[in-house]
């Protein structure tokens, strides 16, 4: 079984975490869907932050998976290859 690190502490000691409030940034499933900017309502939703690093070496590792996954950009992988490198630069 797997262990995750669940930090009661989500705030680092030293400056303050930046919260993006857009949960189509991770979940892909939500760009079908009209966007809702309040939390779902339902009465079994959790809402989650997972931490994520942002700085150029991260980005650029980032895009350099996408072009690893996808290859060089081409009309036949246009939509996910664009949808990918909006998430690594703005998530």
């Amino acid at each position: 079984m797997e262990h995750h690190s669940l930090d009661p502490y989500p705030e680092p000691k030293d400056k303050s975490p930046l919260y993006i409030n857009e949960p189509w940034l991770i979940d892909k499933s939500l760009l079908e869907y009209p966007r809702h900017r309040e939390p779902d309502e339902k009465e079994d939703n959790i809402r989650i932050y997972v931490p994520m690093d942002l700085n150029k070496d991260a980005i650029l590792r980032r895009l350099d998976n996408i072009i690893g996954l996808y290859g060089e950009a081409r009309e036949d992988n246009e939509i996910e290859f664009s949808i990918d490198v909006t998430h690594s630069v703005y998530f």
